[in-house]
């Protein structure tokens, strides 16, 4: 999410909570593996 959040501008824990808002609400395709 480093480069996600660079290219929005915001830290990448922030891109990463924001992705993975919008997978769960079926706004965008994706999946997050975290091990």
């Amino acid at each position: 999410f480093d480069e996600l959040g660079t290219l929005l501008g915001i830290p990448p824990p922030k891109a990463e909570k924001i992705a993975s808002r919008m997978i769960y609400e079926d706004r965008m395709k994706g999946s997050i593996d975290q091990v």
